[in-house]
């Protein structure tokens, strides 16, 4: 949600929102809150079918480049450099591209329990954080990375459980499925508070707490029980994707295809130069094309000079425990 409020930030006044209510996407009511992140799916999807759209629009303005260009032996790369040097829309929907891939990188990360990918994505959102003004992130990720960072040599029986996969859980066999732990406790939670778990159960704390010590005990052992007796199968447990069907992939190709029309009917982002609002063509001011390019670098090194004060803070504290 923090990564969405984020990318939701940089968005904000450029019409993306827009784009998706006229590609039937989502609702205007519902628009504003794909910038805020209010509902993770909606949002999430929006980020997905964006993102999507986007690189099929970028890839489009790179092949009218090259064949309308006597230099035929400039590569994608090369043109994308270029295309940044030249053009602040570009730079701005470029950004939003590699901001929306991060997102989906974050979330492969932790569906396939994937902890150095996890690290990885961490690091190179982070800057975001401070470049948005997302205060309380930027402040305590930084903190929590560098914890991830220092397990292999304070914990390495931890680290070596968290690169096997087990900073994640699984509740079942299908592809795709790890969830956070903090993801489960909610889904938990939604158990105890179902009529006959803990409505009953608040005016005794003594029973609710050994309720919910030991329901995953009971749990686990029911589950045990009932495929050591044959009354599962597991060789008919399904391990697709739940939403790995048919009609949602006919959904999600609809809205792509949608959103790629709006795009068009307003013309390609890519392959303007003035930065400007995506359906109105509102341009922007000088301040606000200074601002988006420098945005990534403004954040890094708001980063770097964060994490150098506060190791430098951190190493102090520690040397006067041990003093």
């Amino acid at each position: 949600m923090a990564i969405m409020s984020t990318i939701g930030t940089w968005l904000e006044g450029s019409e993306w929102d827009q784009i998706l209510v006229k590609a039937d996407v989502t609702t205007s009511g519902r628009a504003e809150s794909l910038l805020k992140a209010s509902h993770v799916k909606r949002t999430r999807y929006a980020h997905q079918v964006s993102a999507a759209a986007l690189y099929i629009l970028q890839r489009e303005a790179y092949s009218r480049y090259y064949e309308a260009s006597s230099d035929q032996d400039i590569t994608f790369d090369e043109w994308r450099n270029k295309r940044i040097g030249e053009s602040s829309q570009f730079v701005f929907w470029n950004t939003t591209l590699e901001f929306e891939l991060l997102l989906l990188q974050f979330v492969k990360s932790v569906r396939l329990a994937n902890f150095s990918l996890l690290l990885d994505t961490l690091l190179q959102v982070c800057p975001w954080f401070f470049a948005c003004d997302h205060v309380h992130y930027a402040r305590w990720i930084p903190v929590f990375i560098q914890n991830l960072l220092e397990l292999p040599t304070r914990h390495p029986q931890v680290y070596s459980e968290f690169q096997r996969g087990f900073y994640c859980s699984r509740k079942s066999e299908r592809a795709f499925s790890h969830i956070a732990d903090d993801h489960l406790h909610e889904q938990n939670n939604k158990i105890v508070k179902t009529d006959g778990g803990a409505v009953d159960m608040l005016n005794k704390p003594s029973s609710l707490l050994k309720w919910m010590v030991a329901g995953p005990a009971i749990a686990s052992i029911i589950s045990d029980y009932e495929q050591e007796a044959g009354l599962i199968d597991k060789t008919d447990v399904d391990t697709e994707h739940r939403k790995h069907t048919h009609a949602l992939d006919l959904r999600y190709r609809q809205h792509l295809a949608d959103v790629l029309e709006q795009f068009r009917e307003q013309g390609n982002p890519f392959e303007e130069d003035s930065l400007m609002t995506a359906i109105t063509k509102v341009i922007m001011s000088t301040e606000a094309e200074v601002s988006v390019r420098e945005a990534a670098a403004v954040g890094k090194q708001q980063y770097d000079t964060y994490v150098r004060e506060r190791l430098t803070e951190l190493n102090k504290s520690i040397h006067d425990v041990i003093k």
